[in-house]
C-alpha cells in the first residue's frame, strides 16, 4: 500500500474514481456510496459501533492502536469578550436544539458525534 497525501482530505470520488483503493474517511462523506454498493466500508475507526450502521465494526475489535476522532470549534479574530460569550451562548442555544441534536444523531454522525459543552475560554489561545 502507497501513502497519497491530500492537501485537506481523501474524498470518497477518487476512491470512486480508482485514484486510490483505501481511504480514512468520515462516515457521513461515505455511507450514501457504502449503502448504493459502490464502495465496501471495512471498519468504523472508533471504539463503538456507529448505531446506524450496527453490522459495520469499530476497528478496535482488530487493531487496538486504530481509532480516531473529530471535533469542531469556532475561532474568530479578535473580538470583545462580550461578543464571544454572546456568539457561545447563541451557538449553544441552536446546537441544543432538538431538531439540531435529531439532526446530527441521523443524519450527520450517525450518532458517533456528541456534543461537549464546553466554555468559551476552554478554546483560547495559549
Amino acid at each position: 500500500m502507497q501513502h497519497v497525501p491530500y492537501a485537506g482530505r481523501a474524498r470518497a470520488e477518487c476512491l470512486l474514481g480508482n485514484e486510490v483503493s483505501v481511504i480514512a474517511a468520515h462516515l457521513s462523506s461515505v455511507e450514501e456510496h457504502a449503502k448504493a454498493g459502490r464502495v465496501r466500508l471495512i471498519a468504523a475507526a472508533a471504539e463503538k459501533r456507529a448505531p446506524a450502521m450496527p453490522d459495520l465494526q469499530p476497528s478496535l475489535r482488530w487493531c487496538r492502536a486504530f481509532k480516531t476522532s473529530v471535533w469542531f470549534g469556532l475561532w474568530g479574530g479578535k473580538m470583545p469578550p462580550e461578543l464571544v460569550i454572546k456568539i457561545h451562548g447563541d451557538v449553544a442555544k441552536a446546537l441544543d436544539l432538538s431538531e439540531n441534536e435529531q439532526f446530527f444523531k441521523t443524519t450527520v454522525s450517525n450518532g458517533s458525534i456528541s456534543r461537549h459543552a464546553n466554555s468559551a475560554s476552554s478554546f483560547k489561545a495559549s
